[in-house]
């Protein structure tokens, strides 16, 4: 029991740590990023978890490259005025 354990940790602990690398990490999308960190944080793989918070931290907000897009949009496209339309007599 005691060599399966010894066996069992010594090769999937740094099997998995080994799959990761930063440029391997960055391409993956930020939904999948989030789960690798948290799958890392559970499993005990701090050295992943901290490349999944760096490639996060690079990344840029989307909270703030909408508000930004939205911004653009308002400034090329300015809003056309209602003219009130008088009700027609009879």
């Amino acid at each position: 029991m005691a060599n399966m354990e010894r066996a069992r940790g010594s090769s999937m602990d740094r099997g998995r740590v080994a799959q990761w690398s930063k440029d391997k990490i960055s391409t993956l999308t930020t939904i999948e990023l989030k789960q690798l960190m948290a799958n890392a944080v559970r499993l005990n793989e701090p050295d992943v978890a901290a490349l999944c918070k760096e490639v996060l931290g690079e990344r840029p907000k989307l909270q703030a490259a909408a508000r930004k897009l939205k911004a653009a949009a308002t400034k090329a496209a300015p809003r056309k005025k209602r003219v009130a339309v008088a009700p027609a007599a009879e």
